[in-house]
């Protein structure tokens, strides 16, 4: 199974694709950062180059399952609409959004399936994470928003909410 994967933080970028490729996952990564690109590469990712448009995105999509989203970048920078129409044009068919805010329809809305996990941010004097959520559990819910199977939309707040729909027991369920 093909995934891929655009916009996540470093270390949850990280944490995914070692899980996914633990499991015979393809995964796949487009990244426009020189120094980045290699760290994926050495990763087994495969790396998509170049500016983000719908072109890079319909040819990195092809023969893709589901794409997932990582929503850090500021608004002025969203490339959204260019994500859209060249995942849509390359028949991928489920979206997973992580995400630190509000409005996700506009993402959602265009994929027969879609799973939108937020995860609200708080600042630490190490800079913005995630509340309690380590990037291995994050990582965890982004295969499991992939793997399962019907069609679905969900959306969660995973640091309060239920992980069961996912068909895992979240941290403080334990």
């Amino acid at each position: 199974m093909s995934i891929l994967l655009v916009g996540l933080p470093e270390g949850v970028a990280e944490a995914t694709i070692e899980r996914l490729r633990a499991q015979g996952d393809e995964v796949r990564v487009i990244e426009p950062d020189p120094a980045a690109q290699q760290r994926w590469r050495s990763a087994g990712a495969y790396v998509a180059t170049g500016d983000l448009d719908a072109d890079l995105v319909e040819r990195a999509a092809q023969g893709v399952r589901t794409l997932v989203l990582g929503r850090w970048l500021p608004a002025a920078d969203d490339p959204i609409e260019e994500l859209l129409a060249g995942a849509v044009r390359a028949g991928v068919g489920r979206v997973v959004v992580y995400t630190d805010r509000g409005e996700t329809e506009r993402w959602t809305q265009a994929f027969a399936e879609s799973v939108v996990l937020r995860a609200p941010h708080r600042r630490t004097p190490f800079g913005r994470g995630p509340r309690g959520l380590s990037e291995k559990e994050t990582a965890e819910l982004i295969d499991a928003a992939d793997d399962i199977a019907g069609p679905l939309r969900l959306d969660l707040d995973v640091t309060t909410e239920s992980w069961a729909p996912l068909g895992l027991a979240a941290p403080w369920e334990n």
